[in-house]
C-alpha cells in the first residue's frame, strides 16, 4: 500500500482467463487511480501559470480555487482511496497473513530450532489410500476425506502422531482425525507453522496396523499481497496429495548458509543423508510417509467439468447437481497422486506394444488447444515403444496427459497421469522444423518417469534423484535421437551443456559429483543427461540399455529396504563398461571433470576426383575441479574423442538442419596439440573435435571451425 503503483502479480490463461486475479487487480488499480486523482486535484489547486511561483502565492491561489467543485471530488476520491486501502488491508493482512521476507526467514529459523529434534521420530507409514475429494471451483475450496491404512514399519513403538500441513492453500485445516474410530488428543498446536502433535489412542507397536480417518478443509479467503494461489481455480484446478498432512518433521526450510548463520543455525551442506544411512535407505525419496500403496479415489466437481485422478475410471455419475468420478489403481504405486478438474475436451488413441498389449492414451486439453495434440500422442507412442523394448514393460493399461493453466511452467509425472502446463507447447508454433519441439521432448521425459521414478523409486539418500531425473533425461534424448537422427542432436546437447555451465557458475555452495548430488538440478538434469548420452555413444546404446534393464529388473517396485541408491545404479553401469573406458565413468560420475577441446586450424587441398586432403590441428585438455570450482589437476591419460569433418548441412526427413559427416570417428588423444590428416570424399566445409558437444567442455563454441583451402 506504500509503494506507488504496486499491484499483485497475475497471469492471464486461455483456460481460466483473468480468473481469480481479477478481484485483486481491480481493487489495487482503483486504490492507485483514486490516489492519483487526489494528487491531480491537489496539483490543479496549486498550479500557477503567472510570474509568482513561491509557496505563499500558490497557497493563496489554492484557497481561492477551493470550492465545492474541487471539494466534492477531492473528498470522494480521498474516501475511495482510504476505503480501498482498508479493504485491501483486510484481505491481505486479516483474511490472510502477510509476512515480510525478513519475518518469513525468522519464522523458518524458529521452526527448525523448535522441531528439529523430531526429525527422526518414529512415525507410521501408509499402506492403503482411499480418498473422497469434493472440489468447488467457483467458490475455490475443497473438502477432502481420507481413510488411510497405516503400519508401524519401525522397530520402535509409536505413541504420538506428528502432522504437518504443507498445502500451499493458505487456509487448510484438519477438521476431524480418528485412529480406529477413536479421536486423538492434541498435545501440541502450532497454527502458524501448521505443525501438530497428537497422542495415539493406544501405542502402535512394531508391525501394528491401524486405520486413520481424516477430513480436511482447504480454501482461499480474500486475496494475498502476492503469489498465484493457483491450486483451486475456476477452470483448471490442480493440486496433489499435499491436501492431506504429512507425518513427522517436514525438513529444514532454510538452506542458505548465509541465512542459517545469521539466524544461529548450523551450516547445512547436504539436504539428504549419505547412501549408507539407515534412515535414508529405509525411506523413499519423494515421500517418506509410505513405501508402495494401493490407491482409490472418488472425486466430485461441477457438472460441466471433468475430474481426474490416477487410476482407472470405475464409475461416473451425476448427483445433486455435481459430477462424480471413481478411480482405482489396479496395482501398487508410490504415494504420489494429483487431482485435476477442468472443462476438458478429450482426445483418445491407442498404443499397441510388441506383444499385442494395448495402452489407452488420453489427452485432456482445453477445447481450443488442438494445434499440437498429434505431437503429444506421437511422443507418447514413441516413448512407450522405446522404454518397453529397452527397459521393462509399461506397468499400466493407460496413460493420460492433462493440461492445467499456465500459472506454473512444468510438467509432472504421476502414476499413469501427467499434468502438463498450458505454457508447454499446447499452442506453440513448431512450423519451423529447426525450432526445438519441446512438447515432444518434455512428453518423452515425463513418460520416462513412469519407469524412472515410479517403477524404480529411489531412496532418500544423496545421489538418488539421478535415478529419476538423469535417467528420464537420458531416455528422452534416446527417443529424440531415434525420431530425428544422431546428426541433429548437437542443438539439444549444447542446450544441456550451456545450462550445466551456467548452473555451476552460479553455485553458491559447492558442486557435487553425479553420484553424490542431492539438490542441484543442473547436475541431475543437465550433467546427468550429457554423461549418459556420451556413455552410450562410447560403449554402445544396446550395452548401456542392457545394464539399465538389469538394474530396473532388480529395483522395480522394491517392497523392502534398502531402497535403490545411485551407487547401486552405478554398479550396473560400471559392470557394462569395458576396462579401457572406465576412465570415463570415473571422471563423469565420481569426479567433477571438464574438457578444453578446440580446433586451432583446418585446411584442405583438392585431390583427384571428389577427394580432398584435410589437415587439422586440434588441442585437448582435461581438468579436474573441486566443489568450489577451483582447478585441482589436469588429466595426463588418453581420452577417446570424436574427430569430424563435415560437408554443407543437410536436412533430415522432418526438414531439420543436420550435420553431414564426411568423416566421423573416435581417436585416442593425449593432452596437448595434435596434427591430423585425412582424405575424404566430398568437399569439406567444417571440421572439429567433439563436434556434437558430447563431452562437458568449458568453451564448446571453439570445437568446430570452417575448413579453408590451402595455398
Amino acid at each position: 500500500l506504500f509503494f506507488y503503483s504496486y499491484g499483485p502479480g497475475y497471469v492471464v490463461s486461455d483456460m481460466n482467463g483473468f480468473g481469480h486475479f481479477f478481484k485483486a487487480i481491480t481493487w489495487f488499480n482503483v486504490y492507485w487511480l483514486s490516489l492519483g486523482t487526489v494528487f491531480l486535484i491537489i496539483s490543479n489547486l496549486f498550479w500557477n501559470r503567472g510570474a509568482e511561483s513561491g509557496f505563499g502565492a500558490r497557497w493563496k491561489l489554492a484557497r481561492q480555487r477551493f470550492n465545492a467543485q474541487a471539494a466534492i471530488p477531492l473528498t470522494f476520491f480521498t474516501l475511495l482511496w482510504v476505503g480501498c486501502g482498508a479493504f485491501i488491508y483486510y484481505n491481505v493482512s486479516v483474511l490472510n497473513v502477510y509476512h515480510t521476507i525478513k519475518e518469513g526467514k525468522r519464522i523458518s529459523a524458529d521452526f527448525e530450532k523448535k522441531y528439529k529434534r523430531y526429525e527422526f521420530s518414529a512415525q507410521p507409514k501408509i499402506a492403503d489410500v482411499k480418498v473422497n475429494i469434493d472440489i468447488f471451483p467457483t467458490e475455490r475450496y475443497t473438502k477432502a476425506a481420507g481413510i488411510f491404512t497405516i503400519v508401524n514399519k519401525t522397530n520402535r513403538p509409536i505413541d504420538s502422531l506428528m502432522l504437518n500441513i504443507g498445502s500451499p492453500i493458505a487456509h487448510t485445516k484438519i477438521e476431524t482425525l480418528k485412529i480406529d474410530g477413536l479421536p486423538l488428543k492434541m498435545v501440541m498446536e502450532d497454527s502458524q507453522n501448521r505443525f501438530f502433535i497428537y497422542v495415539m489412542p493406544r501405542t502402535m507397536e512394531p508391525g501394528d496396523t491401524m486405520k486413520m480417518d481424516i477430513t480436511m478443509d482447504a480454501r482461499y479467503r480474500g486475496f494475498p499481497n502476492s503469489g498465484l494461489d493457483r491450486e483451486i481455480v475456476y477452470n483448471g484446478t490442480f493440486f496433489d496429495l499435499g491436501i492431506f498432512p504429512s507425518f513427522g518433521y517436514p525438513g529444514d526450510p532454510m538452506t542458505s548458509d548465509k541465512d542459517r548463520k545469521k539466524y544461529g543455525l548450523p551450516k547445512k551442506d547436504y539436504v539428504l543423508p549419505p547412501q549408507t544411512d539407515p534412515w535414508g535407505l529405509s525411506n523413499l525419496l519423494f515421500n517418506d510417509d509410505a513405501d508402495y500403496v494401493t490407491f482409490e479415489a472418488v472425486v466430485s466437481t461441477e457438472p460441466d467439468q471433468i475430474a481426474v485422478a490416477p487410476g482407472y475410471i470405475q464409475k461416473e455419475w451425476e448427483e445433486n447437481g455435481r459430477k462424480y468420478y471413481h478411480y482405482k489403481m489396479d496395482n501398487e504405486m508410490d504415494l504420489f497422486f494429483n487431482i485435476s478438474s477442468a472443462r476438458y475436451a478429450v482426445l483418445r488413441d491407442t498404443w499397441i506394444g510388441a506383444g499385442g498389449n494395448e495402452v489407452n492414451i488420453e489427452i485432456f486439453h482445453h477445447p481450443s488447444h488442438t494445434y499440437n495434440l498429434d505431437r503429444y500422442v506421437k511422443s507418447i507412442k514413441a516413448s512407450l515403444t522405446y522404454y518397453a523394448k529397452n527397459f521393462r514393460p509399461y506397468q499400466y493399461d493407460q496413460i493420460r496427459v492433462l493440461e492445467f493453466p499456465r500459472y506454473a511452467s512444468f510438467a509432472q509425472s504421476f502414476p499413469n497421469t501427467v499434468p502438463y502446463s498450458e505454457s508447454f507447447g499446447w499452442v506453440a508454433d513448431f512450423s519451423d522444423p529447426d525450432d526445438t519441439d519441446y512438447s515432444y521432448y518434455v512428453t518423452a521425459h515425463e513418460v520416462a518417469h513412469q519407469w524412472w521414478g515410479h517403477q524404480v523409486t529411489p531412496s532418500a539418500t544423496r545421489g538418488a534423484n539421478q535415478l529419476s531425473e538423469s535417467m528420464a533425461e537420458y531416455s528422452a534424448l534416446m527417443v529424440l535421437q531415434h525420431e530425428y537422427g544422431k546428426d541433429v542432436m548437437q542443438n539439444r546437447l549444447k542446450y544441456s551443456l550451456d545450462r550445466y555451465l551456467r548452473g555451476r557458475a552460479g553455485e553458491d555452495k559447492f558442486e557435487e559429483t553425479l553420484l553424490e548430488n542431492d539438490s542441484r538440478s543442473y547436475v541431475w538434469y543437465d550433467k546427468g543427461s550429457l554423461v549418459l548420452y556420451a556413455l552410450q555413444d562410447l560403449i554402445g546404446e544396446d550395452s548401456l540399455n542392457a545394464a539399465f534393464k538389469k538394474f530396473i529388473d532388480t529395483a522395480a517396485f522394491r517392497q523392502k529396504p534398502p531402497f535403490p541408491t545411485s551407487n547401486e545404479w552405478y554398479s550396473y553401469i560400471n559392470a557394462a563398461t569395458p576396462d579401457s573406458l572406465k576412465y570415463f565413468i570415473e571422471d563423469a560420475f565420481e569426479k567433477i571433470t571438464l574438457y578444453e577441446n578446440r580446433i586451432i586450424n583446418a585446411d584442405y587441398k583438392k585431390m583427384e576426383g571428389e577427394n580432398y586432403r584435410v589437415t587439422m590441428t586440434v588441442q585437448t585438455r582435461k581438468i579436474y575441479y573441486d566443489g568450489q570450482g577451483k582447478e585441482k589437476e589436469t588429466g595426463a591419460g588418453k581420452d577417446l574423442i570424436d574427430i569430424g569433418i563435415f560437408a554443407e548441412d543437410g536436412k533430415n526427413d522432418q526438414g531439420m538442419k543436420k550435420k553431414v559427416p564426411l568423416y566421423l570417428k573416435k581417436h585416442w588423444l593425449t593432452p596437448g596439440e595434435h596434427v591430423l590428416e585425412f582424405v575424404v570424399e566430398g568437399k569439406p566445409v567444417k571440421a572439429g573435435i567433439d563436434p556434437y558437444n558430447k563431452l562437458i567442455d568449458r568453451i564448446p563454441d571453439d570445437n568446430l571451425k570452417t575448413v579453408d583451402e590451402s595455398d
